[in-house]
């Protein structure tokens, strides 16, 4: 499906496709509505950022460690504010040290800030691997619910919200998310 393309135009097709959409949309139930300031953190294409500023009346910017799209005004750490929410869309199981992103970024939070989490189900993936599956090389670890409700709660966070969605394989579902908060 994706071999042999580069990084860029793999999330381009990705961003395209109605799963993409119908995790974006549940997202942004997650996120909620008013007027919020919001950091995508591992944006990719911008492709998120763009469709809530578009929809939304929040305010919303985007943040990776390169920049894919060269029509998209991405985030330097240095240029970082604070935010209402912060969110990782698949962007979660890319980060090599993400104890430490986490801990990092927790200055970014408004108090009562949020930390949002939409990503592959690590089951699942076990699961549903066959012989046409390529996996991303970019990614670094999977994690399954409960690996990811400790993670975070190891690095000082507690968790308001937490569970799976999407396509169900067994008894696993294709992703899981979690919504939580810096215990300050």
């Amino acid at each position: 499906m994706f071999i042999n393309m580069d990084y860029a135009e793999k999330l381009k097709q990705f961003n395209g496709t109605l799963k993409y959409n119908l995790e974006h949309k549940f997202l942004c139930s997650l996120i909620g509505n008013g007027k919020l300031k919001i950091l995508d953190y591992g944006c990719g294409l911008g492709a998120s950022v763009l469709k809530i500023n578009a929809y939304t009346n929040h305010a919303a910017h985007g943040f990776d460690v390169e920049d894919y799209n060269p029509e998209f005004s991405y985030l330097k750490p240095y240029e970082f504010d604070t935010y209402d929410v912060i969110y990782f869309m698949h962007s979660i199981a890319h980060i090599q040290y993400l104890d430490v992103t986490l801990k990092k970024i927790k200055v970014f939070l408004k108090p009562g800030g949020r930390i949002i989490v939409v990503t592959p189900n690590r089951d699942w993936v076990e699961e549903n691997k066959n012989d046409s599956y390529k996996p991303d090389p970019t990614v670094i670890k999977h994690f399954n619910q409960s690996e990811l409700i400790d993670l975070f709660e190891s690095c000082g966070f507690t968790i308001e919200q937490s569970g799976q969605f999407g396509q169900v394989s067994g008894i696993v579902n294709e992703r899981i998310y979690l919504v939580a908060k810096w215990a300050q």
